[in-house]
């Protein structure tokens, strides 16, 4: 049965979201990679927006290892 647009939720995915499923040795990885699972599974309306996409790089890129050069 087709869900209607009216009874989808609408869901901000944040940084902190993106961040933790994206690094598996944050504490929150596992219950983000469920989280995800679970809306990627169901019928919501997920989003981000470009200064999430750009807050989550920024965190990524500090969590690399710092070149010595």
């Amino acid at each position: 049965m087709p869900v209607s647009s009216r009874s989808r939720k609408r869901v901000l995915i944040d940084a902190g979201a993106f961040y933790a499923f994206a690094d598996e040795g944050d504490g929150h990885h596992r219950e983000a990679v469920a989280v995800f699972s679970d809306l990627l599974d169901g019928a919501d309306y997920l989003f981000t927006t470009s200064f999430i996409v750009s807050e989550t790089h920024a965190l990524l890129l500090e969590a690399q290892p710092k070149s010595p050069f």
